[in-house]
């Protein structure tokens, strides 16, 4: 990831105001977003278990989907990824899913992370970010 810059929690935003209060609410803060000039990705980490049922689509549920679509949204991500423990039953490596065509044209991958050689899954990931823009 040396080419990007990386924010951890750092960066926040706040989609609405309460107009009674003059407040900001609904605090979106996703885990890590990425920045290269123009370009914007965003991991978010689940740490729950995915189920090996795409009819279930995987056990996702759908309101993370609709936070991943609002981190989209407000942050100008073209690409999301949905980052859960790797499991027996999934490929080091590989993605579990990917779903295309939210709203803005962004898409969303599950992706493992094997927590037990973190840098092979960090290498694997860093292979799946759009290329650099001229």
């Amino acid at each position: 990831f040396t080419d990007w810059q990386v924010a951890t929690q750092a960066r926040s935003s706040y989609p609405c105001e309460d107009e009674s209060r003059h407040a900001r609410d609904f605090m979106l803060k996703p885990d890590i977003l990425l920045s290269r000039g123009n370009q914007k990705v965003v991991m978010d980490t689940k740490w729950k278990l995915l189920q090996d049922n795409p009819a279930k689509r995987y056990g996702v549920s759908q309101t993370h989907m609709y936070q991943m679509n609002a981190y989209a949204d407000r942050f100008g991500a073209a690409q999301i990824f949905l980052l859960y423990p790797l499991q027996e039953w999934m490929t080091p490596g590989i993605p579990v899913a990917h779903y295309g065509d939210l709203p803005n044209g962004a898409s969303v991958t599950l992706f493992p992370i094997d927590l037990t050689e973190m840098k092979q899954s960090l290498g694997a990931l860093q292979g799946l970010l759009p290329a650099k823009t001229a």
